[in-house]
């Protein structure tokens, strides 16, 4: 690996794609990080300079509607009710908060929420292009695990209108909505932690893959010397074999319980009945 990925925090798509064919011994580039990001297999971040957002949390509310007036709309069949009670479930501005936040460093960018944002990102990942626009805006989580949702400022004429008596402060969230501006695809990324989770789940699952591989081989060759050299019977109910073993083992320093070598010696057993079974 090169020193400098050694002190690099941030790595943009390139980047990530150079580190990867690095360690894992193959190439990589960048549009296979995105799709794997697109596929929740790596987690995309989005490298925020001073933008404005709201923080949200997860609520389910309800609403009140007349039957009458609305069951067409929501395909209700309720005769007979004053009122029915809807309730929905999603993310909601902080009703305390009344001043916006400003996000700066990088941010995972929670694309379960942002279902415009993906669209977008796979169309650039096939060249399809077309008019995509986001409707809900961006929501991005901190460290913390804080979701915000990303605001775009009204103009000053709008905020005039709206509030003709009275003078809107800067970060008063009454001045802002969600935004429709997509990220900078240079903007987007991955931090050293994430990079490096990564590496480790696929390092560990090949390392899984090799410990198997390697015990597969080690219980052929006990069974082959077992049965080739000690005239041990794997289907006999009692065999004085694992406790021949046990001695042998004993004498070179090298101890090993009866129970241990009779449950392995059973395990590597099972190569033979899977061979004669062939």
């Amino acid at each position: 690996m090169k020193k400098i990925y050694k002190l690099k925090q941030w790595y943009s798509i390139e980047d990530a794609a150079s580190r990867l064919s690095l360690t894992l011994g193959e190439d990589v580039n960048s549009a296979e990080i995105l799709e794997l990001a697109l596929d929740g297999h790596i987690c995309l971040h989005w490298f925020m300079r001073y933008v404005s957002a709201q923080e949200v949390e997860f609520q389910i509310r309800s609403i009140w509607v007349s039957p009458d007036e609305d069951k067409e709309l929501f395909g209700l069949a309720v005769e007979g009710k004053d009122a029915v009670e809807i309730k929905f479930s999603n993310f909601f501005p902080l009703e305390s908060r009344t001043s916006v936040s400003v996000l700066d460093g990088p941010h995972r960018l929670r694309l379960d929420l942002c279902g415009a944002l993906e669209d977008y990102l796979r169309a650039r990942l096939t060249n399809t292009g077309g008019e995509l626009t986001s409707l809900d805006g961006f929501f991005v989580e901190d460290d913390n695990g804080r979701v915000f949702q990303v605001l775009e400022a009204f103009g000053g004429s709008y905020l005039k209108n709206m509030y003709p008596e009275e003078r809107v402060k800067f970060h008063d969230v009454r001045g802002y909505f969600p935004s429709v501006d997509w990220p900078a695809f240079t903007e987007l990324g991955f931090t050293k932690q994430e990079i490096e989770s990564f590496e480790s789940t696929l390092q560990n699952n090949e390392e899984k893959v090799v410990a198997s591989r390697e015990r597969h081989t080690l219980y052929k060759m006990l069974i082959a010397m077992a049965v080739d050299g000690y005239g041990f019977d794997s289907s006999a109910l009692k065999s004085p074999f694992p406790k021949d073993l046990e001695g042998i083992l004993d004498r070179l320093g090298l101890p090993v319980s009866d129970d241990t070598i009779r449950q392995k010696l059973k395990e590597a057993s099972e190569l033979l009945d899977q061979n004669a079974g062939k």
